[in-house]
């Protein structure tokens, strides 16, 4: 079935999502699946991450060679690229005003997994009190046996290197 769809849904850690795509949902083999002809708009409230929510997610998601979401057996796989990515993540204080990257992000046999490459983006101070000038990022990230890790240069806005960071 083609279709342009407008929906409000809930999967995984995305909660109160609202999504304007437009592609073909195909329903075979026990798996159902939206392949995109174009960029999805998508807004959500929030990711739960437990103390490290993400709120107020904003942006395109882009399809890729396979299909922008799977669904099938209690699994479910969200794949493509993000554009124009804005966010909050308060547990840091953080802003992320502009965000890119490719993603494949889902849950398999109830394991959570996610693998985030060619990130790039602008981290910006969201305390009361400032603390920083923002910082361009660009890294990558992944999420396996629920133990997030993630390695990030640092740069200011003009390209001077500030560091590179592990994260685990």
């Amino acid at each position: 079935a083609r279709r342009a769809s407008k929906a409000g849904l809930s999967i995984g850690p995305m909660t109160g999502a609202d999504v304007d795509a437009v592609g073909r949902l195909q329903i075979a083999g026990g798996q159902t699946a939206f392949i995109g002809t174009r960029c999805a708009q998508v807004k959500a409230e929030r990711l739960e991450f437990g103390v490290n929510d993400v709120l107020d997610l904003a942006g395109r998601f882009c399809p890729s060679t396979e299909p922008l979401l799977t669904l099938g057996a209690g699994d479910w796989r969200l794949h493509g690229r993000g554009e124009g990515i804005s966010a909050a993540v308060p547990s840091f204080q953080v802003k992320v005003p502009d965000a890119a990257g490719a993603v494949d992000f889902g849950l398999v046999k109830g394991a959570l997994y996610a693998d985030m490459t060619g990130l790039a983006g602008t981290l910006a101070d969201g305390a009361p009190q400032s603390r920083f000038n923002p910082i361009r990022v660009a890294g990558k990230a992944t999420l396996a046996r629920d133990v997030w890790t993630a390695d990030i240069d640092g740069r200011t806005p003009g390209g001077v290197a500030l560091g590179k960071a592990r994260l685990n």
